[in-house]
């Protein structure tokens, strides 16, 4: 029997390309419009710094070898071809058009806009680092509503006298209310004094707290769960979380700056938190490893133009041969000058050399073949990555330890 309310609660829930366009205020054709005018802009951006029109990933190395981040226009560059799902070079239209224009133009524009906050934080933060004494008037206080945080959250499970937490809490406030800038990084403050010093906090008297400390960088193990670490890393993003909603008045954006400067635990919360709003680095927010090195796929190899070879059976192959891609890889890093352009004309020689260095069954040659020309697209896409995250900053906040 056809459940008719469920079926129309479905037809309900399809995605209309009409109802993202209303929560901008434009219609179809002016979307297209602005489509276009959007790809006018990034197209005369790369003509006046002499970008020449080629494949979109010699096109991104072209770009980074040239781009400075600290122009305005290249960096919109770098982030309009590294947020291009299509739109630039695609052959689209009507309403896949728009659908490209309504993801890569405002992504583009959010990685820009984060770019240049992340580098105006990082000043802010080195500035605050200094520690200078402040002689302004104390700041709001809110050191009685952290401390109600900590007693109702089990911060302080098993201490009985809570009076030394409570004493220890209200001179980190002193702290924040004597030194510049601490007020709008006041979040960042308590979670670092809090974590790194919670014994001391819960039960050394009037401790002191050297606010040089809570700048000094400290690596986590956050490779492997031993059963304990990752439920601590989860309480303490909580707990980051927890505090942020404690400060509306505090500089969200440099206190992510600070915490993500601090440690690794960045690395650790975009892999394994589920929390909305995390602090997270640059190529995580934006998504930098998701972007299309190639328009057309693996299609722009003309390997499978030409061959019907099935993607699951690569990605088995993959998994079942992982001692490929040290071959791959020791291929490419002999290509003359190791860039973009030459690998690509080298690819089919490479396969070709790996076919005949390697014992192959005939019978999965092709799809050998197909592994191997997956890879070198991999590599590329890799590697075009860590041109951009150069571009935009190779420093802790920008992007992640693993890249």
């Amino acid at each position: 029997m056809i459940d008719y309310k469920e079926l129309d609660e479905m037809v309900d829930n399809v995605w209309r390309i009409e109802d993202d366009l209303a929560l901008i205020g434009v219609t179809k054709e002016q979307a297209l419009k602005l489509a276009d005018e959007y790809i006018t802009e990034i197209t005369e951006l790369y003509n006046k710094h002499g970008i020449e029109k080629r494949q979109k990933a010699i096109m991104l190395e072209d770009i980074c070898e040239m781009a400075d981040a600290n122009d305005p226009e290249q960096l919109k560059l770098v982030c309009a071809f590294t947020a291009d799902y299509g739109l630039l070079f695609g052959d689209t239209s009507g309403d896949h058009k728009i659908t490209c224009w309504l993801r890569d133009a405002p992504l583009a524009l959010e990685m820009q806009r984060l770019v240049t906050t992340r580098r105006e934080k990082r000043d802010i933060m080195q500035n605050i680092a200094k520690c200078t004494k402040s002689e302004s008037s104390p700041s709001a206080s809110h050191y009685l509503e952290v401390f109600d945080l900590l007693a109702s959250n089990g911060y302080a499970d098993g201490i009985s006298d809570l009076s030394v937490l409570k004493d220890n809490l209200a001179d980190v406030e002193r702290i924040i209310n004597t030194h510049t800038g601490f007020d709008k990084i006041a979040p960042f403050v308590y979670y670092q004094v809090l974590v790194r010093n919670s014994k001391k906090m819960l039960e050394k008297p009037d401790y002191q707290l050297n606010p040089e400390s809570l700048f000094k960088y400290q690596k986590y193990s956050i490779d492997t769960d031993n059963g304990k670490n990752f439920d601590t890393y989860t309480d303490y993003l909580q707990l980051y979380i927890d505090l942020i909603d404690i400060f509306p008045e505090a500089d969200k954006e440099l206190c992510e700056m600070c915490y993500l400067d601090t440690s690794n635990l960045g690395s650790w919360n975009y892999d394994n938190a589920d929390a909305e709003d995390i602090p997270m680095y640059i190529d995580d927010k934006i998504g930098i490893k998701a972007f299309f090195a190639f328009d057309e796929g693996l299609n722009e190899f003309e390997f499978f133009k030409k061959n019907d070879v099935n993607y699951d059976d690569v990605a088995d192959y993959e998994n079942a041969h992982p001692q490929l891609w040290k071959s791959v890889k020791k291929k490419l890093n002999a290509v003359s000058g190791k860039k973009v352009c030459n690998i690509l004309e080298n690819a089919e020689v490479i396969v070709k050399e790996l076919s005949l260095e390697n014992p192959i069954k005939s019978e999965d040659l092709l799809v050998f073949q197909g592994c191997s020309y997956q890879m070198i697209a991999d590599y590329i896409s890799d590697y075009l990555v860590e041109k951009v995250c150069c571009i935009i900053s190779d420093k802790p906040g920008f992007r992640k330890e693993s890249v």
